[in-house]
Parts: C-alpha cells; sequence; structure tokens
C-alpha cells in the first residue's frame, strides 16, 4: 500500500469524463419499477437472516426499503399509510427523510423512509444530478399481484421543493411526490397466505450475456459421447452450410476410459459447418475439423503461452484445445453466436428471477457489455441488482480510472472491481497446482501470471480503490495469489475485502494466512457435484483432504460467498445451498457424503447467499437481511427449507421474487 492511502476503500469516485453522461443522466429513475407503491406483505414466514429477530410475519414497505419488520400486519399498514400521507401532504419547502424535514409542513412529516446505514455508504444510491425527473418516468409501476387484497390512494396535492436535501436519496423522494401530486400514491396489501420467505439471494459469481446465450445453445449436459455428437448433427441438419455451430456441456469424465474426445466424432455428425462445443467448465473445447481448418490450425501450429493443442500421436491436433488454445477458434466465431448481448442479458435475468435471486456479481465484464448495461440500467430496463467485476485484460482505464462506482440507477447497477485469471480448471487439468497431477505425471497445469505481473496488476487495482478477485483453482495459483495480494495491500487488506475465485484448494497453512488478512473465499458448492466424480483422480488421496475446505475456512470466521459460475453450473441457488450441506450429487451420491466433515450448515449456507455476499460488496446496511432501513428484495418459496431433510434442498423453488418491494418475477403458482 502506497505511504498514506486510506485503509478504507474509496466509495464512488469520480466518474471518468466520458461516462459521467452515462450515470449522470438527469432523466435516471432513481426508484425502479413501482418502488413508489406503498406496500404491506402479510401472513408469511420471512426468514429474515437477521439474529435479533430470526422470523417475522409481516412487512411494510416505502419506496423500496423496509420500514417494518414484524408480526402485527395493522402496525406495518398503518406504518406504511402514515409515511404515503407525509409524502402526499407534504408542503413546498418540506424534504421527508429518515424523520428529518426542512421547511413548512414539518410536522406531517413522521417517520419517512429509513436511511441507509453508515456501515456501507459507497452502496447507497447517488441522486440525479439534474433536479428533473419527468412525469412519465415517475408515474410506472409494477403490476398488482393476484393477492393484492386491498389498496388505497392518498392524494398529494402541492409540490414539493427541490431545494438541498437532507439525504442523498431524498432529492429523488422529493422529485418523485411533485411528479405524482394529483395522481395518488398507491399502498397495496398483500398475503402470502402462509408461504416462506427468504431474503433476496445473490448470485457471487455468474456470466450473465454467456448464460443467456447458453439458453439458446445445443446442450449436451450429462450426456454420452455418441449422443452429444448426434445432438449436434441434428441442431447442424438446421443450419446453413458453413455456419458455426456452437454447444457446451459434455464431461469425459462420465464416459467409459474418461478419454477426450475426438474430432472425427464431430466431423461425422457435421460435415458442412464448423462445431465448437464447450466442455462443462469452459476450459476446453471439442471441435471439428472445418473449425480447426477456420482457426488455422494445423499439425505445425505451436500451443499459445497458457494454452494447449491436444494432439494425435503424429501430432494432428486432434479436435481438443485446452485452455489459451479455445481464443484460436473463439476469435474467428460470430461474437455472442451472433445473439443480440442485450436479449441475452434479459434472458438470463428472468431465469435468475426465476431462482429466486435479486442480485448477481458479472465476473469478467467486457467493456461493450458494461457500455450497453450502463445505457439499458439509466433508462430503467433491467430488474436484478448488477454488480460488474471488469476482465483485467485489456485492462479499461477509460472505466476503471474513477474507481468503484456503487448503488447507481436505484441502487441496481455498481462497477466494484477488477477480474483476474490465473489459471484454469480441475477437470480439464489446466488448473496450476504445486506437484504433478495424479492421473498425468509431468503436468501441472499452467498459469497465466509472474509474481512479478501480478503484484504490478493488483497495484493498479488497489490504487484505484476497486476490489481484486482472482480465478484460483489450483493449489499453486492460490499460494501465489494470497502470497501477491499480502504484498500489495499489506495491513490494510482487511478493509479492501479482495476475493478469490473458485479456491478449492487450501493446502497446509493458506487458510490461517487468508483469514489473517481478511480475503473472501468466493466458492461455486453447486460445482462440487460435477467434481466429485473426478477431484480424486486428479489431485490423489493426499491432496483431496485439503480440497473443497469450506468448514474450515468458516471455523476461521472467514464469511464465505457462494455462485454459480453460470453457465458452467446451474444459477439455481437451492442446488448450490444442497450441495454445500450435503457434499453429494443430486443422486445423493456418494452415499457417505464427499468430504462430509467440511460441509456447511443450512444456516451457513443461507448467509452464502445472502448476508455474507452482502458484506462482500459493501452492500451490508443495504441487503442480506429483512431487517428495518434494508432494500426490501426477498423470495417467496413453495416450501420451508428449513423444515424439510436436506435431500430435498435442490427440490426448492420460488413462486415470487421481490426487489425494492416490488414484484419482479411471479410463478404461475403465486
Amino acid at each position: 500500500m502506497p505511504e498514506g492511502e486510506p485503509e478504507t476503500p474509496g466509495g464512488h469516485g469520480p466518474p471518468p469524463r466520458n461516462l459521467r453522461t452515462r450515470e449522470a443522466a438527469p432523466d435516471v429513475p432513481e426508484l425502479y419499477h413501482g418502488e413508489e407503491t406503498g406496500r404491506v406483505y402479510r401472513d408469511g414466514r420471512f426468514h429474515t437472516m437477521d439474529p435479533s429477530r430470526p422470523e417475522v410475519s409481516a412487512l411494510g414497505i416505502w419506496h423500496g426499503r423496509i420500514v417494518y419488520a414484524g408480526d402485527d400486519p395493522g402496525a406495518a399498514e398503518e406504518k406504511v399509510r402514515s409515511l404515503a400521507r407525509a409524502f402526499a401532504g407534504a408542503r413546498k419547502g418540506a424534504v421527508c427523510f429518515g424523520g428529518a424535514a426542512t421547511g413548512e409542513g414539518s410536522a406531517d412529516c413522521g417517520t419517512g423512509p429509513v436511511a441507509p446505514t453508515s456501515s456501507s455508504p459507497s452502496c447507497a444510491s447517488s441522486p440525479p444530478s439534474s433536479p428533473a425527473l419527468s412525469a412519465s418516468s415517475s408515474s410506472t409501476s409494477a403490476s398488482s399481484p393476484s393477492s393484492v387484497s386491498s389498496q388505497s390512494s392518498v392524494s398529494s396535492p402541492s409540490p414539493v421543493s427541490r431545494s438541498p436535501a437532507p439525504h442523498p436519496e431524498a432529492e429523488a423522494y422529493a422529485f418523485r411526490a411533485d411528479a405524482a401530486r394529483g395522481a395518488g400514491i398507491r399502498v397495496e396489501t398483500v398475503s402470502l397466505e402462509g408461504r416462506p420467505a427468504v431474503p433476496g439471494l445473490i448470485d457471487s459469481h455468474s456470466h450473465l450475456i454467456t448464460e443467456g446465450v447458453r439458453l439458446s445453445q445445443l446442450d449436451v449436459f450429462g450426456k454420452s459421447r455418441e449422443d452429444a455428437a448426434r445432438l449436434a448433427g441434428e441442431k447442424a441438419a438446421a443450419l446453413e452450410p458453413g455456419a458455426w455451430l456452437h454447444g457446451r456441456g459434455w464431461d469425459q469424465n462420465l464416459w467409459p476410459g474418461r478419454a477426450w474426445p475426438h474430432r472425427k466424432d464431430l466431423d461425422r455428425a457435421c460435415p458442412r459447418n464448423p462445431t465448437v462445443i464447450d466442455r462443462v467448465d469452459k476450459h476446453s473445447v471439442w471441435v471439428n475439423t472445418r473449425a480447426l481448418d477456420r482457426a488455422g490450425i494445423l499439425a505445425d501450429t505451436p500451443d499459445p503461452p497458457g494454452g494447449e493443442i491436444v494432439r494425435d500421436p503424429d501430432g494432428t491436433p486432434s479436435g481438443v484445445l485446452v485452455g489459451r488454445a479455445m481464443r484460436l477458434v473463439y476469435d474467428v466465431m460470430p461474437p455472442w453466436d451472433g445473439l443480440d448481448p442485450m436479449e441475452a442479458y434479459l434472458a438470463a435475468e428472468r431465469e435468475m428471477l426465476s431462482f429466486g435471486l435479486t442480485a448477481a456479481v458479472d465476473c469478467g465484464t467486457r467493456r461493450r457489455d458494461f457500455l450497453m448495461l450502463t445505457d439499458a440500467y439509466r433508462a430503467g430496463v433491467p430488474k436484478i441488482r448488477f454488480k460488474a467485476f471488469m476482465q483485467a485484460d485489456p485492462w479499461e482505464e477509460e472505466i476503471l480510472g474513477g474507481g468503484p462506482r456503487r448503488g447507481l440507477y436505484g441502487g441496481r447497477f455498481s462497477l466494484d472491481g477488477v477480474k483476474l485469471f490465473s489459471d484454469g480448471s480441475l477437470g480439464s487439468r489446466s488448473a496450476w497446482l504445486a506437484d504433478d497431477y495424479a492421473d498425468r505425471p509431468g503436468h501441472r497445469g499452467g498459469h497465466n501470471y509472474g509474481d512479478g505481473d501480478l503484484e504490478a496488476v493488483m497495484a493498479r487495482i488497489r490504487d484505484r480503490g476497486l476490489q481484486a478477485a482472482i480465478h484460483v483453482i489450483g493449489d499453486a495459483a492460490a499460494e501465489q495469489a494470497v502470497r501477491v495480494m499480502g504484498r500489495v495491500l499489506g495491513k490494510g487488506a482487511p478493509t479492501r475485502r479482495w476475493r478469490l475465485e473458485h479456491l478449492q484448494m487450501v493446502p497446509g497453512t493458506l487458510a490461517r494466512e487468508i483469514a489473517a488478512l481478511g480475503l473472501i473465499p468466493s466458492i461455486q458448492s453447486v460445482g462440487l457435484m460435477t467434481d466429485l466424480h473426478m477431484a480424486g483422480d486428479r489431485l490423489g488421496p493426499g491432496r483431496l483432504k485439503d480440497a473443497y475446505a469450506w468448514r474450515r475456512l468458516a471455523d476461521l470466521g472467514l464469511r464465505l460467498i457462494n455462485g454459480s459460475d453460470a453457465p458452467i453450473e446451474s444459477p439455481d441457488p437451492f442446488r448450490g445451498i444442497y450441495a454445500a450441506c450435503a457434499r453429494r450429487d443430486l443422486d445423493w451420491r456418494p452415499a457417505e457424503g464427499f468430504g462430509i466433515g467440511d460441509a456447511l450448515t443450512l444456516h451457513e449456507a443461507f448467509l452464502s447467499y445472502t448476508v455474507w455476499p452482502a458484506w462482500a460488496c459493501f452492500c451490508d446496511g443495504e441487503l442480506g437481511t429483512l431487517s428495518e432501513g434494508m432494500r426490501a428484495d426477498f423470495a417467496v418459496l413453495d416450501r420451508d427449507p428449513f423444515q424439510i431433510p436436506v435431500r430435498e434442498l435442490h427440490a426448492v423453488k420460488p413462486v415470487m421474487t421481490v426487489i425494492g418491494g416490488s414484484p419482479a418475477w411471479m410463478g404461475a403458482g403465486f
């Protein structure tokens, strides 16, 4: 850490000049998708994840925040209606927020919306720089759920002054009052009819646009080699000759002999179309000869740094490319398979909302996608809370130079940090191990950085107040990352909330070194259900005991954050919760569990999708619990996960997902 640098991370920071209009446009809808409507959700079983009050039956919500959490629905309704009356009756010169008011009319202000706590100021919404929000943007609201039992309207006869507000969000509320005068303020009451609910779930590691693309791709997950080739042939038959076919999901560890696939299988199935099928981990691809020809990959093509062209005994490419060798074909393919990336993003969002996810961290956001999504969130189109970690290569100083910018556009959009890749995956034998792979003597995988290069990139991230998130799967990769982070951050490391993505191996004293630096283990427990079938082969019994060591990390006081790595695995968080607790696949195998001593408790598994990831994103005090003052994000479920056997957790399904108090997704059963 440079001499004299504060140990607390930066907040919003000044935006780069050429991005200022994108994030401070005058038409920013600070209150999204019906958040201006007051709501009461009653007759539920809300598991709050708040230790001071673990369960309540009613929530009162005003302007997207929880203003009442308790067991008296009448008190909740009165709280919300009093705020609506104060809001609607505010007089010129009065601004109501958190009990503070200015000018005349202050006697009517009431309690007001609860302000974000000081523990996470960088996650609070920024007000628009211009005091102008159109009446049309102010009047939008979500459609009422079918179970709305009552609603009332309070008139708003008087404008509210646009004088300086006592809190950053109060100005936006005042604009809403001005626009809504004469139109009335709705207060809705929704009965959950005894259904359980949990705080909005957060996917801490995903790739949203790629997941949206996957939804339209050939999917061969869990298929034999023969069936995968057959399905590729059926898909190719519907394409024009020469058009690219892209799929995903094969895993040679499920096949007899566990051997790599071969291009000849795809040559027979797809003779007219260049075909690329990603392995389940996306760290290797299976291609046919047409794809190799398009990419110019021949027998004398050298392996690129950090990659491998798997070859037949005579040196001819076999049709499998590992690590950075995949770029040889990716670089000649149409981006996003020719799909509209915004449509792909919205498709992924719909899927995630249906799983009860209300926020997602995008690990490795590209510049063009960041700018596209900035415009979309500014216009109020997406619903899910999006948190970007930009890819480190190439470095985008235009975007990253201003540091983190959190809580934009109604708290829906944030730039948090930078994603780095250290190594590959165990399944593709590209993870960087300190010793040889047990099933491939003489091979230790590969890595992308020497210590000096990694230190230079991390120092740049530190100097801009950003968070670093580094992909580390092999033990050598994890040891290097922790070593370099310690040098770069020094004593200020715990305040930075830097992340170790995947962290599948923690040998020796590494766990204690991670704890001493306050680094965050970012796990994908759902992936264990895939890895448990091959990890022993790759590592051998000695190293396997140091793999997926979640219990040991949690016992050191570390906050584990959980995600899916979608499209690598399903973004369904209840599969991840199941895997974290059961440490078995969906068929309850192995019967004794896979390293069952490192399982998480059910409470810890939920913390890894709620409280802990909110803290990791500097949104503690905003997200993660159903407490007064928090943003009203939650998922209503078809069954209570705290009342069923562990082996049934993966079957839990949301029936409604709420963001900012407004239904963002509703299932057919609600």
